[in-house]
């Protein structure tokens, strides 16, 4: 769909504006910045398109309200203006009443809920965070934070039961160093971010999504259909 692509679309102008003049960012950090934009405007895209999710619309409009943000903060070079052009399309395309038809309107009923869908969120949203946390430049942590989260994310979204547990006990642990060597705000940020994904992880519905409850409903008995003793065989011709 036409809407589903304006959301990539703008998310790229604002790497190309990001790239080009990442001020009050570090060159990296910028891009770290925009490479999260991104990679949460293809799972936004890709949703809008295959699962229809109500989800997907909200996302899109918080990626375009990230996009306002940066508008505001960052260097305003000529980049920026086509770029937050494009996040207004992109906003009118996702509030605008022709996705009424298109998004369900009601959660599905085999949905993984919100605290997973929190978890792989907050796991994704790691990458974007860490170029926030460190302005003045990444260190070697800040990516290991990033990496780990898009790991993490992709192992629990293919409900992989040793992603639950990294993003229980090994992502604080990874984090650490992280948050100890950033400024104070990215250090709080950061923190903030990693507790929020850990105690969602620690949610009973989180565990669910990789293990599900099992049928324990007795299996069907042979022969009961047709007026026979349950456990015997059906009797030939």
């Amino acid at each position: 769909m036409l809407v589903a692509a304006t959301v990539p679309v703008a998310s790229i102008a604002w790497t190309i504006h990001l790239a080009a003049a990442p001020d009050p960012f570090a060159a990296d950090a910028g891009l770290t910045v925009a490479v999260g934009l991104l990679i949460f405007s293809v799972v936004d895209a890709a949703d809008i398109v295959l699962s229809r999710g109500r989800w997907a619309r909200w996302l899109g409009q918080a990626i375009v309200a990230a996009g306002g943000v940066l508008f505001v903060v960052t260097d305003g070079a000529a980049a920026s203006y086509v770029a937050v052009a494009l996040s207004a399309v992109a906003l009118v395309g996702l509030t605008g009443p022709w996705l009424d038809g298109w998004i369900r309107q009601r959660p599905s009923v085999e949905g993984p809920g919100p605290r997973p869908m929190g978890v792989v969120f907050g796991a994704l949203a790691l990458v974007p965070l860490a170029g926030v946390a460190s302005p003045a430049g990444l260190e070697v942590w800040h990516g290991v934070v990033g990496a780990t989260g898009v790991v993490l994310a992709w192992g629990y979204a293919r409900a992989m039961a040793w992603a639950l547990w990294a993003l229980r006990l090994a992502l604080p642990l990874v984090a650490i160093p992280g948050i100890v060597i950033g400024p104070w705000g990215g250090a709080v940020l950061l923190a903030a971010a990693i507790a929020v994904v850990t105690t969602l992880a620690w949610s009973h519905e989180s565990l669910l999504a990789v293990q599900p409850l099992l049928d324990r409903r007795p299996p069907p008995r042979i022969g009961t259909a047709r007026g026979e003793q349950p456990g015997t065989e059906p009797a030939d011709g």
